[in-house]
């Protein structure tokens, strides 16, 4: 059993009321962990252990994910991260915890958090082999048939990457600008379209669904050389059915038997069947006319390869169609929800709570002419260091993925101790971030870690000492969060050998969007607009949708 799987009533409270099936799923599941529970309590309570644990520990649901502001909902699923980086700091990161670790049980569920920086790279350099990731999480993944690098580990993982991984480098991402360009721009004139339609009053428009919509677009022609249009219609198809499988892989991720696994009915009782069919056809009619049209490795390696799905077919390596229809679902799925997602939280964030922020931003963009004509690559890389480094501070402290849940496949020593196959670990990358030893540098003003400082990631050229009180005319260096420049951790992308390949694409289209939104609108949040939580799925996320009032630039 393991982390993700520690949670069967969390869902009950509610889905109920929304989805009778999946509330039904989830009663089946605390009926089974209740067994469990009971099995597994008095033997875990007898075993002395060189590392502290949370205290109150409760029948059945162990240490309680549930916040005082909101005792009943979901009964803390929501709060997951958030609890296990709350534990961390109040009984985990303290002087009398020589081994760095903290023991923490949700339901019968024991896992081991992370609590400084020097285990955490003991934990991180035992992958990809002797630790990986949590084995309830893999079959979740590959559950809904994003069978790929994600969920990986071992010669299997490592083949994968040398497919998919080089397709995303800096070298090939400059084939991409185009297709970031048009949807770009389709996303700027469909908001322009909607503030001149609208009244003085309601001249605001949802963010999350057209920009999850304008992501699925700018994938679909990265990977595919689809133009799935879907940001232009009424309703998209590929949003729900993206949306839904992130649903599923969080839901079967906390489950801690495989309901899905039973037969005819399984793959049912959790509503994503037939969501999941729609995206495994779509993806595989379009591998299958690409190849009608490419009959061998031969015809596309003459031609100058422009797409993801090109360049992976035109590489050396020899790839089962189970493994390319994978991997080509897990690059369709994270390349749309987690970026969608990080400009959603990064608009939030800029124009809710860091404003102060906003007119150097602005004069960088300006100061790009060509910005949605012929900017290249490497002139925005050159042009939008202030933007660039926003990006890097918004994806350490509110990225999407805070912290990394993984276990051992084999007997290993963590922090002086032997720990047997099976014991799971959670990383807490963000809150490590903030702790000595990450390796994130402070601010210009001393600002800590632990503080928003997106200055922190750049550094004055010596050319322009002179300037540096004008933050418009000086010329900025940009520290990019990474092992080579000695940050040991941070969230959104992973850490070390796994960190995630797609990762330079993903800096891309989340800056490009960021600029060409600031070069057409000023952006205010409404008055009336409800405080905006950030709760646990699979992946970080608002929990409402966010409303941004628009003004067009003349």
């Amino acid at each position: 059993m393991n982390l993700p799987s520690f949670l069967p009533l969390v869902g009950i409270t509610s889905a109920w009321a929304s989805d009778p099936t999946r509330a039904t799923v989830w009663m089946l599941i605390a009926l089974f962990s209740s067994w469990y529970f009971t099995k597994s309590i008095s033997s875990t309570n007898k075993k002395k252990k060189p590392y502290p644990s949370v205290p109150d520990r409760h029948w059945l649901v162990g240490n309680s994910l549930r916040s005082s502001k909101d005792p009943w909902y979901s009964l803390g699923i929501h709060n997951l991260i958030q609890k296990l980086e709350d534990w961390q700091l109040r009984y985990g990161s303290i002087p009398s915890n020589s081994t760095g670790l903290l023991e923490v049980c949700v339901v019968g569920q024991t896992v081991l958090v992370v609590c400084n920086n020097a285990v955490a790279e003991e934990v991180c350099l035992l992958r990809p082999n002797k630790i990986v990731r949590n084995s309830t999480e893999r079959e979740a993944v590959k559950s809904v048939g994003a069978d790929g690098v994600f969920s990986a580990h071992g010669d299997i993982w490592r083949k994968d990457r040398r497919t998919m991984a080089p397709p995303l480098n800096l070298k090939n991402i400059r084939d991409y600008m185009p297709f970031l360009r048009t949807v770009t721009a389709r996303l700027v004139q469909k908001w322009k379209t909607a503030t001149t339609k609208a009244s003085k009053d309601d001249n605001c428009v949802v963010v999350n669904q057209d920009v999850l919509s304008m992501t699925i677009d700018i994938i679909g022609l990265v990977a595919f050389d689809a133009d799935f249009d879907s940001l232009r219609k009424d309703f998209s198809q590929e949003a729900n059915d993206i949306k839904s499988m992130f649903q599923t892989m969080a839901t079967r991720a906390m489950s801690p038997f495989r309901y899905w696994r039973i037969p005819v009915l399984g793959p049912m009782l959790d509503g994503s069947y037939w969501h999941m069919g729609r995206l495994q056809k779509r993806i595989g009619n379009i591998v299958k006319a690409f190849n009608d049209n490419n009959k061998t490795k031969d015809i596309i390696k003459q031609r100058s390869s422009t797409t993801y799905l090109e360049k992976i077919l035109a590489s050396s390596e020899q790839m089962s169609r189970h493994r390319l229809m994978g991997n080509l679902l897990t690059v369709f799925a994270a390349g749309s929800e987690t970026t969608g997602t990080t400009i959603t939280i990064g608009i939030w964030q800029l124009i809710h709570n860091h404003r102060e922020l906003l007119p150097d931003l602005i004069k960088e963009v300006q100061a790009i002419p060509s910005l949605e004509t012929t900017a290249t690559y490497d002139e925005l890389l050159e042009g939008l260091p202030q933007l660039r480094a926003f990006f890097y501070e918004i994806n350490r402290l509110h990225g999407t993925t805070p912290g990394l849940f993984l276990e051992t496949s084999e007997p290993v020593k963590v922090a002086g101790i032997t720990h047997p196959a099976g014991t799971s670990f959670f990383v807490p990358l963000r809150m490590l971030g903030m702790l000595p030893g990450s390796g994130i540098p402070d601010g210009p003003n001393g600002e800590s870690p632990a503080t928003f400082c997106s200055q922190r990631w750049l550094v004055q050229r010596e050319e322009d000492n002179d300037n540096a009180s004008n933050n418009v005319n000086t010329k900025w260096n940009v520290v990019k969060p990474s092992a080579k420049t000695g940050v040991k951790m941070s969230s959104g992308f992973g850490t070390g050998v796994r960190i995630c390949p797609g990762q330079d694409l993903a800096e891309l289209e989340v800056v490009y969007c960021w600029a060409c939104l600031l070069k057409n609108f000023d952006m205010t949040i409404p008055p009336n607009h409800a405080p905006v939580q950030w709760i646990s799925k699979f992946t970080v996320s608002p929990d409402q949708d966010i409303r941004v009032c628009l003004k067009p630039k003349l």
